[in-house]
């Protein structure tokens, strides 16, 4: 099963179209699974769009990078601003977020200090939680220790009507 692309995806700093997003075949990530990820949402609120703690989600992938002895080229406040970015080139009011930070194409070796660390931003419609738990009908509760929930200020954008 498929999911929804966007128009646009961040790689390296440059936001582009989403069919010519591509590694090389050589990238250390495939062949030795390189790469740290996240999965953070981002949610449709009457305020407009909030991505769901967007700092937490930055810090525990850049521990994870460090983990690996991966260099990040970037700020976590960089990164972040790259995140929101990337979504309001897409203009999207809900989506998932997916961030990775990966070795590059470089050196085909164990050893993985000779690659490039690369990094991307793909973001995608993720539909209401809500609406597909009614269509299961099912039911959920969560909870997680800790301060409220403060939403990432988000940046408005002109919002074009959207075309199907």
């Amino acid at each position: 099963m498929s999911f929804p692309k966007s128009d646009l995806i961040w790689m390296n700093g440059k936001l582009i179209p989403w069919d010519e997003a591509r590694i090389h075949v050589g990238s250390h990530v495939i062949h030795y699974g390189s790469a740290v990820f996240e999965g953070v949402r981002c949610y449709n609120t009457p305020e407009g769009p909030a991505v769901f703690r967007l700092d937490a989600h930055t810090d525990r992938l850049f521990d994870s990078a460090k983990i690996y002895r991966m260099d990040i080229p970037v700020t976590p406040d960089e990164f972040n601003r790259a995140v929101l970015e990337t979504i309001s080139a897409n203009r999207l009011d809900a989506c998932y977020i997916r961030p990775i930070i990966y070795r590059g194409y470089g050196q085909l070796g164990v050893n993985p200090f000779p690659c490039p660390v690369d990094m991307a931003i793909m973001v995608w419609e993720w539909g209401s939680t809500w609406a597909r738990m009614r269509s299961r009908r099912e039911s959920t509760c969560a909870s997680a220790p800790g301060p409220a929930w403060r939403p990432t200020p988000f940046p408005p954008w002109p919002r074009a009507p959207r075309t199907t």
